[in-house]
């Protein structure tokens, strides 16, 4: 996994060559949260051999704010309006995605 724009976090880089079933991501405002969050979800959707690429059409729509699959939920959601957002996660994905015929 490329981490081109994770700056420094050489620990959480290296914890990450394995891939795991769900993070969780926590630290103090600019430790690079977000960044790592749009580099792990790129990744799951990029269909290049170097994830994430962003050149494939995947990443592109992922990029571009305008991925099907991808849910953006905001960090101050109310609790109503996230169990709403939760009974879509139950529809299998629209695109076709690499890591499925693994």
């Amino acid at each position: 996994m490329r981490f081109d724009g994770l700056i420094g976090n050489s620990g959480v880089k290296k914890t990450l060559e394995t891939p795991f079933h769900a993070y969780i991501i926590h630290g103090p405002k600019g430790s690079g949260k977000h960044t790592l969050e749009r580099i792990l979800t790129a990744s799951l959707v990029c269909k290049s051999s170097e994830k994430p690429c962003g050149k494939c059409e995947q990443c592109k729509k992922f990029l571009s704010g305008n991925h099907v699959d991808i849910s953006y939920i905001p960090t101050d959601i109310k609790v109503r309006e996230l169990r709403e957002k939760l009974k879509d996660v139950f529809y299998l994905p629209n695109e076709e995605y690499a890591f499925e015929n693994s």
